[in-house]
């Protein structure tokens, strides 16, 4: 049994899903792949002191899951050293071998799309399970699109509904989106329209404009009676909480020791770190970016936020703040 067509058709989002059920990414061919088996986890490879400061490759040498992680993803951005993703697959796994959730995830992710390793959905899968178990929503998400389109097998829409929903009661809308067209048609799920209406709303009311578009077409089709409750069902709606640790890599206190750049207030008064990256993080959220709350730790979605930012400016993508950064964004907030 195919798919429904229409299931992820919603817009990319700014919320935790990665993708949506559409097409999945090309394969690479295994042919033209590196193999990474001769950079796993079991073996000391050898870290470039270019790649961050003493405490962060020591921390990672000595088994710090979320050192671990930061070096996977200097090497597989070229942060600091040039792009190696056979060294970034095998430092993940340290850290998915360590029960780090997010790293699962992230290991999920480059086997379902084959980058820099062979295409392998079976261990993207497994992958992803690990780090759906322990709360991580965008694992939940994208696991519930291998299932719903038959990655390795038939389909099967009852665990793929079963997934999207955790997703959607966590807030994740583009699983809201797909939970909502799995109760309209009936597939995995009883056909419910209330269901199907609430969570269109539920999806709508983060701005999604296709799920504002099928929650109307629902709602013609409901009674009176029926379009109340549906109403009511979505107007109570609370996404759970995450689970930060689970969803977010916890950077320690303080960083990992690398020096941060003297920046000037426009006053011509230096700031401390934390003020530097929280007045970062209040000028990168009034340009439409999300770098977290403004708290002044630099941490991996203000770092994200700030790559995002790069790009669009024409600036080096470094992840990182410095003089030409706060520059940029002063003058555009000007």
């Amino acid at each position: 049994m195919a798919p429904p067509a229409s299931i992820g058709t919603a817009p990319a989002q700014t919320a935790p899903a990665e993708r949506e059920i559409a097409a999945l990414a090309p394969a690479d061919s295994p042919a033209s792949v590196p193999s990474v088996e001769s950079s796993l986890p079991g073996e000391q490879p050898a870290l470039p002191a270019s790649i961050g400061p003493e405490r962060l490759r020591e921390a990672a040498l000595d088994g710090d899951p979320v050192a671990a992680f930061e070096i996977a993803t200097r090497f597989a951005e070229g942060r600091n050293v040039a792009q190696d993703m056979n060294a970034a697959v095998a430092w993940y796994q340290r850290a998915g071998d360590a029960d780090m959730a997010p790293a699962q995830y992230r290991l999920g992710s480059i086997y379902e799309k084959g980058i820099g390793v062979p295409r392998d959905l079976a261990r993207a899968q497994e992958w992803y399970r690990q780090a759906a178990d322990a709360g991580n929503v965008k694992a939940m998400h994208n696991l519930a699109v291998l299932h719903a389109e038959g990655a390795g097998g038939d389909p099967d829409l009852e665990e793929a509904a079963r997934l999207f929903r955790q997703a959607a009661e966590h807030g994740v809308r583009d699983s809201q989106f797909n939970l909502a067209i799995l109760h309209a048609r009936g597939l995995g799920v009883p056909q419910d329209l209330i269901e199907a209406y609430k969570w269109f709303a539920i999806a709508a009311a983060s701005g999604d404009e296709e799920s504002l578009k099928r929650r109307d077409i629902i709602a013609a089709a409901l009674s009176e009676s029926d379009l109340g409750k549906a109403e009511a069902a979505s107007a109570g709606f609370q996404p759970l909480p995450l689970i930060a640790e689970v969803n977010e890599v916890m950077m320690p206190e303080g960083g990992w020791g690398e020096d941060a750049t003297s920046v000037e207030t426009e006053s011509g008064t230096t700031v401390s770190d934390n003020d530097l990256v929280a007045l970062v993080q209040k000028l990168l959220a009034e340009k439409g970016f999300d770098p977290g709350p403004s708290d002044g730790l630099l941490g991996r979605q203000t770092i994200d936020a700030i790559s995002a930012y790069q790009k669009e400016a024409g600036l080096p993508i470094t992840g990182q703040i410095d003089n030409g950064l706060v520059t940029a964004l002063r003058e555009q907030s000007t």
